[in-house]
């Protein structure tokens, strides 16, 4: 039988991690509502690109596009596994596994992007499917660092399919390709059907901003295709280019953009919505 005083020890241990885990939960609790609120706050962002594809793929009939139309002699599929990187969130990650492995999933045909370290772990040992990323708490970072500095030095200036690059006595310079061209003429075309005008806005990413010598060829040719077609058309590399120049790319960036993103955070945001009231405003 322990002694009175291991008793008294055990207790205070207990007592002692009581208070831990409690504010552990406390932080945890704080860290979940802020999460939830953020969450929350994108969710009118993503109703409206939602809105916008669907107007956009029940419109466009009989396309090409690999973005429209199922790979249908592929025999690969990408399994997306969201898991914790940590443990202490209840069942969440053990639900997610056993959903998983009720699927029944051909682990020959499985390639699996992980983001969480718990997911990558648990089926690295279970031996599931093809490993082709692993996103976690400790390399988010980085990997989103060496993304934002590849393309930084590319001279592209887009982490997309539809501008590519190209050469021009030695020079290089973007292009935006045709294909582009063909979806926006779509809605354009879509909007004259309904009576409805068409406006447009152009802004840059932060790779945009890194050499602003560069972006003009890109705005150009979006200001021509917005001739006879476009009642506003808002340019808002020139404003972005004119904080460059007054106080440098790395503060640009740090103002208007959410660090490791090409979004805008809520400067940014205020910088385009203010343009487009005092347009509107200007023009009626």
């Amino acid at each position: 039988m322990p002694s009175l005083k291991e008793i008294r020890t055990k207790i205070s241990s207990v007592k002692s991690t009581k208070r831990i885990m409690q504010a552990m939960k406390m932080i945890a609790t704080v860290k979940y509502a802020k999460t939830q609120l953020m969450l929350n706050s994108f969710r009118p962002y993503f109703k409206s690109y939602e809105d916008i594809v669907k107007i956009v793929t029940g419109s466009i009939k009989d396309s090409s596009s690999r973005f429209l139309n199922p790979n249908e002699n592929s025999d690969k599929d990408i399994l997306i596994i969201v898991s914790s990187d940590r443990g202490l969130c209840g069942s969440y990650n053990t639900s997610l596994f056993r959903m998983i492995e009720k699927h029944n999933f051909k682990s020959e045909n499985i390639k699996n992007l992980y983001v969480g370290k718990k997911g990558a772990d648990y089926f690295k040992e279970v031996g599931f499917g093809e490993s082709i990323s692993s996103l976690t708490e400790k390399n988010y970072k980085k990997t989103a660092d060496i993304i934002f500095n590849e393309s930084a030095k590319r001279k592209t200036f887009w982490l997309d399919k539809d501008v590519v690059e190209t050469e021009i006595n030695g020079k290089s310079i973007t292009t935006i390709h045709e294909e582009t061209k063909f979806y926006v003429e779509q809605i354009y075309n879509i909007l004259k059907e309904k009576n409805t005008k068409f406006s447009l806005a152009i802004y840059p990413w932060p790779q945009n901003l890194i050499n602003t010598q560069n972006n003009s060829f890109y705005r150009e040719e979006w200001k021509k295709f917005c001739q006879n077609k476009c009642e506003y058309f808002l340019d808002y590399f020139e404003d972005f280019n004119y904080h460059v120049e007054n106080i440098g790319f790395n503060q640009v960036y740090e103002k208007y953009f959410f660090w490791n993103d090409v979004h805008f955070n809520k400067e940014g945001n205020l910088l385009i919505a203010n343009k487009i009231i005092k347009k509107l405003l200007n023009n009626e």
